[in-house]
Formats: C-alpha cells, sequence, structure tokens
C-alpha cells in the first residue's frame, strides 16, 4: 500500500438505509475526500469496496477533505 494511502481508523459504523453506512472516523494518514475508495480492512479476509461521499468534521460543518492531522468525521 503506498505510504499517501488513506488509512482510517474506523470508531462506529450505522446503517442509514439500503446501501448506505454512516461511519465515524479518525483519518490516521492520507488524505481523505469525497470519491476516495476504500478496499481492504486491516485482517479481514475479504476485500471490500467502500467509496466516501460526503464528509463532516462535526455534525453542521460539512468539508471537502480530511487529513492525517485535523481527526473528524467520515
Amino acid at each position: 500500500m503506498p505510504t499517501d494511502a488513506p488509512q482510517l481508523q474506523i470508531v462506529e459504523v450505522e446503517l442509514a438505509e439500503a446501501h448506505t453506512l454512516v461511519v465515524v472516523a479518525r483519518c490516521l494518514a492520507g488524505i481523505v475526500r469525497p470519491g476516495t475508495r476504500l478496499r481492504r480492512i486491516r485482517d479481514a479476509a475479504q476485500p471490500v469496496d467502500l467509496t466516501v461521499t460526503e464528509l463532516w468534521r462535526y455534525p453542521g460543518l460539512q468539508v471537502e477533505a480530511i487529513d492525517g492531522d485535523c481527526p473528524g468525521f467520515g
């Protein structure tokens, strides 16, 4: 995995509606933007295919990107 690849620490996952998850996460490395695709969960046998559609720093503040220097909601 490239060193600039996004790395997230997932704190909480909740089903919002069919095919939509709300994930609270901390960005540990790299930059996450809408459109970022996440393909792997550490230690998981099966690959995943998740696409970031929105980013919120906290309720009420939507942002364009979150990087490893500033944890927030994803």
